[in-house]
């Protein structure tokens, strides 16, 4: 194997485990609702150390599920930060993100209404896109440190 085929498999950490529901989130999402529990994994090389692993939870809330307001085949959008400048319980630090890194989002649904009285009621997410904003020009050399 080469250097960046190695690189790939150690950065593609591959965990199973079982989440439980929050129930302080549960108490305040409104009933009927959908409550999203998505895990965010960002892996970030560097000298020291192949990958520095940066795992939070965030939640993301669709309170509003009828016929309605939630018919089938509907594309919606709703945004989440997960990066703010220093990180914190919930949040990665945005000093973290290099171009070579890898971020991982992960979604269960902890709460699953019913929506027409019919049965099945199965919600899935098919696709989710993540996008962030950099205010670094090119890299200087493709390894880290990428700026020096």
């Amino acid at each position: 194997m080469n250097e960046s085929t190695i690189r790939l498999f150690k950065a593609v950490l591959i965990k199973t485990k079982r989440k439980k529901s929050d129930n302080k989130l549960l108490e305040k999402t409104i009933p009927m609702g959908f409550v999203f529990s998505p895990e965010v994994i960002y892996n970030y090389s560097d000298y020291d150390s192949l990958i520095k692993l940066v795992e939070k939870s965030i939640s993301i809330t669709y309170a509003t599920t009828d016929i309605s307001t939630t018919p089938r085949y509907r594309h919606r959008i709703e945004e989440s930060a997960i990066t703010n400048d220093g990180g914190s319980a919930t949040l990665i630090d945005r000093g973290l993100l290099e171009p070579d890194g890898i971020i991982l989002v992960t979604f269960e649904v902890t709460t699953n209404p019913t929506i027409t009285g019919g049965s099945p009621n199965n919600v899935f997410i098919h696709e989710a896109d993540i996008h962030y904003q950099s205010t670094n020009i090119g890299t200087k050399q493709r390894e880290p440190d990428f700026y020096v």
